[in-house]
């Protein structure tokens, strides 16, 4: 899960800047990256360190320090795999064809069980609107940016309004200038 787009080539791999091959080296940035979800969530970005999260960990400040070299690439990881499970869900959605109603009826339903079941996708979401960690709403429109394009969200959000208000969106589109 560690293709984060474009946030990739920004995440910080600690003094290495490899990521992790060994498994009990993987096991050890997990337990970093767990612990930072539960202070992150209780006490916020701002309001949790270094300190408490080695010792909720437990890990030392070095294993700490060979994985993240500072508490901002901890959130930027988080902020990444975020993006990826936004991504890949509207993906599969879209991919299935459906209608749009549908579609987006797939989409909140997959990011509302990941977000319950998958304690970083929550952080992600905690993240993403914390005023004191810089940049993190740039990680949002970043992902709003790359899916934009095609106008995929934004387009069956307003097909879902308009079969919500019963009428059809394929021919309102047909009416040249017609929105919502």
């Amino acid at each position: 899960m560690n293709d984060h787009n474009e946030l990739s080539e920004d995440i910080d791999h600690g003094k290495t800047g490899r990521p992790p091959m060994q498994p009990r080296a993987k096991v050890t940035r997990e337990a970093i990256l767990e612990a930072s979800v539960i202070l992150f969530s209780k006490t916020g970005y701002a309001g949790t360190t270094i300190d408490d999260i080695v010792t909720l960990a437990p890990v030392t400040k070095g294993a700490m320090y060979f994985h993240f070299s500072k508490k901002e690439s901890i959130a930027r990881e988080m902020l990444g795999r975020g993006s990826d499970a936004v991504t890949a869900t509207v993906g599969k959605a879209i991919a299935t064809g459906q209608p749009a109603d549908r579609q987006v009826l797939m989409i909140y339903r997959e990011l509302a069980r990941r977000t319950q079941n998958e304690a970083i996708i929550r952080a992600d979401l905690i993240l993403s609107v914390d005023k004191s960690l810089s940049g993190a709403r740039a990680t949002y429109e970043a992902w709003t940016a790359a899916i934009e394009p095609n106008h995929t969200i934004s387009r069956r959000v307003d097909d879902l309004l308009l079969m919500w208000r019963g009428t059809d969106p394929a021919t309102v589109r047909m009416i040249e200038g017609a929105s919502l």
